[in-house]
């Protein structure tokens, strides 16, 4: 959906991306943990038309998955 535009699961072209969630108390950024002081922000891709969603991260950022402690391999 990110790179096609268009949803895998009903073929709709509306996609909508966001970078912000709401959470309680406001806006907040989804991260997954890559160490002590860090992490790497998520990308959420949603379509509108039937919900399915799926979660990016982006390409800069694999490596730091990669090396992640906090990761478990499966």
């Amino acid at each position: 959906m990110k790179d096609t535009k268009v949803c895998p699961k009903c073929e709709s072209l509306n996609i909508k991306k966001f970078d912000r969630y709401y959470a309680s108390g406001g806006l907040a950024y989804i991260y997954v943990r890559t160490s002590s002081f860090g992490g790497v922000e998520v990308r959420l891709y949603v379509c509108s038309d039937c919900g399915y969603t799926e979660t990016w991260i982006d390409k800069k950022d694999l490596t730091k998955i990669k090396d992640s402690k906090y990761a478990q391999k499966i």
